[in-house]
């Protein structure tokens, strides 16, 4: 930020090897793009923003009211980054504590592990020096740094899923960014795969919240007590009970164990108990019981044919 106003120059910019302007209303030196919307050349022009005025009374209430929540805030870790003669980047400290930073990292992703630190940093450096914005390289890995504080994990796996929720995050954004940027009937198909990877990311960054507030939500462990009253004169069945299919048949209907079944039901007291039939044989006989001799095979004699 310079004199109140953000720095900032958009990627839409017009690129220096662009044609230059010819004409009365071009300055030389500056360059004009070729606008495929309305097919003619367009020329950037430089829009200052409204000047900052004071701030109103409840607007300085608001102010205090937010410097206090800030100031009750424990702030995130940072760090600075530099770059080496290759165009690497190369990783510093924000001050001459390193002891001190280095508790102050531990604390922010909830772990003791120094090696699990510094690696989790190296990975979010390397992630986010591979996504091409114009954000600075040390305001993104900050950005992060404060995702993962904010998100105060109490151990590694919930470390993890932090640093998966700021990079899912970032390139979310990056592709309804993209979304925005095409028009859809000069690409259609761009426009498709931007809102559909975009989807897809939003959906990830969903289920990692889920996941993250399921490893913390404590084991609750249901004991379902149920009563079951009944009268006098009344049935009960205690146990599994299984349900007539389509058409009103059940599994165990006709069975001896079954609840359709007449003899499953307890008699009244006044029903007379079966028993067993005077000149009722206990087991029905076969109509065929008994020894029976065995007809002969039949034997058949056939004329073989001659040739001839």
């Amino acid at each position: 930020m310079k004199d109140g106003t953000w720095d900032y120059t958009p990627a839409e910019l017009p690129d220096p090897d662009a044609t230059e302007a010819s004409g009365p209303s071009a300055s030389p030196g500056t360059a004009v793009r070729q606008d495929e919307r309305i097919g003619r050349a367009w020329l950037p022009q430089e829009i200052p923003p409204a000047p900052p005025i004071a701030p109103t009374p409840a607007e300085k209430r608001q102010i205090r009211c937010a410097e206090k929540q800030v100031r009750s805030k424990m702030p995130a870790p940072e760090v600075r980054i530099g770059q080496d003669a290759h165009g690497y980047p190369v990783l510093g400290l924000p001050h001459t504590d390193e002891a001190g930073w280095q508790a102050q990292l531990k604390v922010a992703f909830g772990t003791a592990s120094g090696a699990f630190v510094d690696a989790e940093i190296l990975r979010l450096l390397a992630a986010l020096h591979a996504t091409r914005d114009d954000l600075p390289l040390e305001t993104k890995v900050n950005a992060a740094l404060a995702v993962i504080a904010g998100v105060t994990p109490r151990n590694e796996v919930e470390a993890l899923l932090a640093v998966q929720m700021a990079l899912t995050q970032i390139a979310a954004m990056r592709m309804l960014t993209e979304l925005n940027r095409i028009t859809p009937h000069v690409s259609p198909g761009g426009v498709a795969i931007a809102g559909a990877v975009g989807a897809k990311l939003l959906r990830a960054f969903a289920g990692q919240a889920e996941a993250l507030a399921k490893l913390r939500r404590p084991a609750v462990q249901v004991v379902r007590v149920e009563r079951v009253n009944v009268a006098a004169g009344g049935q009960a069945i205690v146990g599994a009970v299984t349900h007539p299919r389509h058409g009103g048949y059940s599994e165990t209907q006709d069975q001896p164990y079954g609840t359709e079944n007449a003899r499953a039901v307890e008699p009244k007291a006044d029903t007379p108990v079966w028993s067993q039939e005077a000149g009722r044989l206990a087991l029905p006989e076969a109509s065929g019981q008994g020894p029976e001799p065995v007809q002969g095979a039949r034997w058949r004699t056939r004329k073989r044919r001659t040739k001839g």
